[in-house]
């Protein structure tokens, strides 16, 4: 599952000691900006519901969307055939 996480746009864009913080997470698979938006996606949706919106109230950031998506085909495509799962 992955999470979209957008900041204010008036508000600077994400701190990298955030971004670095949030990509070292367990629960965290990868985390992708693009402007002020976020797209992080995680391994156990459970711990990143209840550690996600900590970590943005604690680094101060204004949120204009939090929404949680599922993940697209090409998504799963990428997962499904990650290095390593390729048929022989």
């Amino acid at each position: 599952n992955t999470a979209i996480v957008e900041v204010d746009a008036d508000a600077p864009p994400a701190p990298q000691d955030f971004l670095s913080h949030l990509r070292a997470q367990p629960w965290v698979n990868g985390v992708a900006q693009e402007e002020a938006t976020l797209r992080v996606a995680v391994n156990d949706v459970i711990q990143g519901k209840r550690a996600r919106l900590p970590l943005i109230v604690a680094q101060g950031l204004i949120l204009t969307r939090y929404e949680w998506v599922r993940p697209s085909l090409e998504e799963i495509f990428l997962e499904v055939s990650g290095p390593g799962r390729c048929a022989r």
